[in-house]
């Protein structure tokens, strides 16, 4: 089995997955506000170095934030019982570096809305009536992606293909899973953004303003410490519910010098439960106002930049359902490995189905027999001249 490395890219961090480690890089350790692909192929250049990792066949895996999905809405009338309609439907789920031409395009799907019912085939519509045709675009950040791969190619870094991060973790289950609709929340620093997906195809991609940056800022003006101090309150003592043996538990934060703030946990818990309702009831006011039904027929996978002891069970409670969380700590390289050559045995099986055979309509043969050939001859000759005399 050929060995790849996996490098995930989003807008807070990279990660690198291959058979040796796993490691986690943050650009706000680095120091970088103005994020380009410039700098972000040199993090990569400078991390493979690091890490004694190869620089070829790397695979990226790339956060929603690179996704952008369009739609475009025309209305017709069918004319014709055999109106000739061409469909040019593509869904693939890893995009081959070398197969990339003008775009990147990992889906197009066609739909058609006639008196408020939404059909995939064009046959069904009815005669003389009129339609709306629907076109879905799903693509990466063409100025984003193209810049990447031009700096990573100056970096000496050979990429063998790009994934979104949806399409990788949706199907860890097995292929069944990549047929559900799904729904992805990745809690960035600084914006919340919902991924949906049906039939293993991004159909919307929907932001919140605010982020997991938003509960350190809370905790900061809440308790009056400074950004890093609440960081750490966070990641030492962040609870969503708190313990019982916990209750009466207070924290002595140190000032200056000799001077301390006492802080009571059930406080901090309180505040921390709070922010993380707004950022919940943000995102999902966001994704309830484009997506009417999706509490009942959706499942939910949840990644998050900061992982706060408890907020799985709180988003599980105002979804009214059970949820996902998936964590960097818990990925297995030979799981990805496995899921990666799926997928693409799935865009191969996929691209075949949508390659139409060629019809080839047989060519009769009208030889008449030898007699038949005397008699005709025998009537155009003899006979045919005189029923051809003009009349006199």
């Amino acid at each position: 089995m050929e060995t790849k490395n996996f490098v995930f890219i989003n807008s807070d961090s990279l990660k690198f997955c291959s058979p040796k480690l796993k490691k986690e890089v943050f650009f706000e350790e680095k120091a970088v506000r103005n994020l380009n692909p410039t700098i972000i192929a040199l993090i990569i250049r400078e991390s493979l170095d690091e890490l004694e990792l190869s620089d070829r066949n790397i695979v990226l895996v790339l956060g929603s934030e690179y996704l952008q999905c369009s739609e475009k809405i025309t209305s017709h009338v069918k004319k014709t019982p055999n109106q000739e309609f061409s469909v040019n439907n593509t869904k693939i789920h890893v995009l081959k570096t070398s197969s990339v031409m003008d775009d990147f395009i990992i889906s197009r799907q066609t739909r058609f809305i006639c008196d408020g019912k939404t059909v995939n085939n064009f046959e069904a519509l009815p005669l003389l009536q009129k339609y709306f045709e629907t076109r879905l675009y799903t693509e990466f950040d063409y100025s984003f992606i193209s810049g990447l791969l031009e700096s990573l190619s100056k970096n000496d870094i050979e990429v063998n293909s790009i994934m979104p991060f949806e399409f990788l973790i949706s199907a860890q289950a097995g292929r069944q899973d990549i047929l559900n609709k799904q729904i992805f929340l990745s809690y960035r620093n600084k914006e919340t953004i919902a991924t949906v997906c049906e039939n293993g195809v991004v159909v919307k991609n929907i932001a919140y303003a605010f982020g997991m940056h938003k509960v350190v800022e809370d905790v900061s003006n809440h308790f009056n410490v400074s950004f890093i101090t609440a960081n750490k309150l966070i990641n030492m003592y962040g609870f969503v519910f708190l313990p019982k043996n916990y209750l009466n538990y207070v924290i002595d934060v140190p000032i200056y010098a000799k001077v301390y703030q006492h802080i009571a946990l059930t406080d901090l818990t309180y505040c921390i439960r709070e922010s993380l309702k707004d950022i919940f009831n943000g995102i999902l006011s966001n994704l309830s106002a484009k997506i009417s039904d999706f509490e009942f027929s959706s499942n939910f996978i949840c990644e998050t930049s900061l992982n706060v002891n408890g907020m799985g069970e709180l988003l599980g409670l105002i979804l009214n359902r059970d949820l996902e969380f998936t964590l960097f700590k818990d990925y297995e390289y030979a799981n990805l490995l496995n899921t990666y050559n799926s997928l693409i045995e799935v865009d191969i099986e996929s691209l075949k189905m949508s390659i139409k055979p060629e019809i080839i309509i047989p060519i009769e043969n009208h030889d008449q027999p030898a007699f038949m050939d005397k008699l005709t001859n025998l009537f155009n000759s003899r006979i045919k001249p005189f029923l051809l005399e003009p009349e006199v």
